[in-house]
């Protein structure tokens, strides 16, 4: 890089360059020489290949215009061919003494030697690494083919393993750029010379010095890689003061997103330097957790947590995976899942789940022991919630049969499903027995009450004192007898009572009719 403060241009004593020969082909194309004009300096050589019937005789310009053979005394290149090294400048004409009445002819123009200056640049210290302009000024030949080098010599001013800091394409000189190479050491005695390729010349001291100053080994320290939501913190190094691509001066910055980071430092010589930092922030894996349902009830088996990608990591309320709604009981919960991937980079997910108790129904036949020619008995006043579904021996529907039932003890169950899907069964433990007249026994006392269930009128096998009560507790008849009327009594389960409360029975009342 170029230094803030530059230098005016300095005209450099410079010395013309040597010329070193060089060597220019001529070939025959038939009747023909190839190429029919040949532009050279002084000190190189030609090069003849000519055709076992061709050779090159040089002749005055009088004879080659009237494609005479007559020799000049210059020049004689045999059949074949071989080679001829001028001796003086000029223009030079020959022909191929077979086929010149052809027109086989053809010229050698032999310049002066040119020579070359560098005669300024515009910066006498610059920096390792720095681009600086200069001037060269040509004088004399140089094939169009030709290239301008300048040199840079060590810092003692040795060319012994010289430089080419720049180059200048053509046959005359002009403005040319040339880079200071970065790393060189400090030194106020290098110094630079110019030479060209064609002709090729041997380059020599221009005369001035040049003062470079090292330019300073900026680095970015830091990680270059990170995920997406990290921070990554870059340093600055190798220098003096600083500026980054952001605008920032500071030794350190932070760098949130992927890009390209740049940063220019200067050392106390004032010569600078730039390095670049290529910074990635790798995406955040893409984890999921779910499961077949986020409502689940305490008596529903373990479910399995599905969680993508595979090989991560369960915590939270499931550290394993499954969710056992039996062990863990109602309440909200949360399920973790934490992946890390190939790049280090990790994500998490949670499930949110909530587990509630089931609601448990209250079924009751009113009895335990049912005669097994028995009236049939309607179940739906017998169970709370309703909507529930019966199942047992003997249930058909929403009714129980005991002839159906059979003789025996049996399990009849009520199995309700809540608004939370949840389901809960309750049982109830009878017996069907043979008695007469389809009369329900209660063993303990003696004492019992039939039909069960009853509609308009409940007889009991003995007279005593009987009073009626709703299962809440509520007194709702009282009767001194052995029946008591039903009339006005809404269907549903209540308690018989007698025996000064030594005695009970549930009792079903049926839906009246007329």
């Amino acid at each position: 890089m170029l230094r803030k403060l530059l230098y005016s241009a300095l005209v450099l004593c410079c010395s013309s360059l040597a010329a070193q020969a060089s060597v220019y082909p001529i070939t025959t194309v038939g009747f023909t020489y190839s190429p029919d004009t040949l532009h050279i300096a002084l000190g190189d050589t030609v090069q003849f290949t000519l055709g076992n019937n061709h050779n090159a005789v040089e002749v005055n310009q009088a004879t080659w215009n009237a494609n005479g053979t007559t020799s000049n005394g210059g020049f004689n290149i045999p059949f074949g061919g071989g080679q001829w090294v001028p001796t003086n400048t000029g223009t030079f004409y020959y022909v191929c003494t077979p086929h010149a009445s052809l027109g086989m002819k053809a010229v050698v123009v032999v310049h002066p030697p040119g020579s070359a200056q560098l005669v300024s640049v515009n910066n006498l210290q610059p920096c390792a690494g720095d681009t600086i302009l200069g001037i060269i000024n040509s004088v004399g030949f140089f094939h169009p083919t030709n290239q301008f080098q300048v040199l840079l010599s060590d810092a003692s001013g040795s060319f012994a393993n010289p430089s080419i800091v720049g180059t200048l394409n053509g046959s005359s000189g002009g403005v040319i750029q040339m880079v200071i190479p970065s790393g060189l050491p400090f030194g106020n005695g290098y110094m630079l010379a110019v030479q060209s390729t064609e002709p090729a010349t041997t380059p020599q001291n221009m005369g001035g010095v040049l003062i470079i100053s090292p330019a300073p080994q900026v680095q970015i320290l830091g990680n270059t890689t990170a995920c997406q939501g990290d921070t990554i913190t870059l340093t600055a190094s190798g220098a003096l003061t600083y500026t980054w691509s952001n605008g920032s001066n500071a030794p350190t910055i932070q760098v949130f997103q992927s890009g390209t980071v740049g940063l220019t430092g200067t050392n106390g010589l004032g010569c600078s330097n730039s390095s670049t930092q290529q910074i990635t922030f790798n995406p955040l894996p893409s984890v999921g957790l779910t499961a077949a349902d986020t409502l689940l009830c305490t008596n529903d088996t373990p479910i399995a947590l599905q969680a993508t990608p595979p090989g991560g990591n369960f915590g939270g309320d499931q550290i394993f995976g499954f969710i056992n709604p039996q062990s863990q009981g109602p309440g909200n919960f949360a399920a973790h899942y934490t992946f890390t991937d190939n790049n280090s980079c990790t994500a998490a997910d949670t499930f949110h789940y909530q587990v509630v108790s089931p609601t448990v129904p209250i079924f009751d036949l009113g009895v335990d022991t049912f005669c097994l020619f028995g009236f049939p008995i309607l179940l739906d006043n017998l169970a709370s919630p309703s909507g529930g579904t019966f199942q047992g021996p003997g249930v058909l529907t929403n009714t129980f049969d005991p002839s159906n039932a059979g003789i025996g003890n049996w399990v009849i169950s009520y199995t309700y499903v809540d608004t939370n899907a949840c389901s809960a069964t309750t049982n109830d433990t009878i017996e069907v027995v043979n008695c007469p007249m389809g009369f329900q026994e209660n063993e303990a006392e003696k004492l019992y009450a039939f039909p069960n269930p009853a509609s308009h009128q409940v007889h009991f096998s003995q007279e005593a004192n009987w009073q009626l009560y709703t299962l809440s507790g509520k007194l709702v008849r009282e009767v001194q007898g052995r029946s008591m009327p039903l009339y006005g009594l809404s269907p549903g389960l209540y308690l018989l009572q007698s025996n000064a409360g030594q005695w009970r029975q549930k009792l079903t009342i049926a839906p009246q009719t007329p």
